[in-house]
């Protein structure tokens, strides 16, 4: 989902809600947030998840609606 998203990309939340996964193998980006690691997208097989919203993140967020749907038109 991330492919050609720049380093520290500025992504739009509105909440401060967020999953705690006990499996970490399926996170695929954190943020830190006042001092915690926070879980922002998640990955299991053909499942994907994002805590933020692309929508309303710019050409970023774009970016990651774009790859989502590149993804599943494979």
């Amino acid at each position: 989902m991330f492919k050609n998203i720049k380093n520290n990309p500025a992504f739009y939340f509105i909440h401060s809600y967020y999953a705690e996964l006990k499996n970490k193998k399926y996170i695929t980006s954190t943020v830190n947030f006042g001092g915690k690691k926070i879980t922002t997208s998640v990955q299991y097989k053909n499942l994907y998840g994002v805590q933020f919203h692309p929508e309303k993140s710019s050409n970023d967020g774009m970016k990651i609606i774009k790859n989502f749907l590149d993804q599943i038109r494979l």
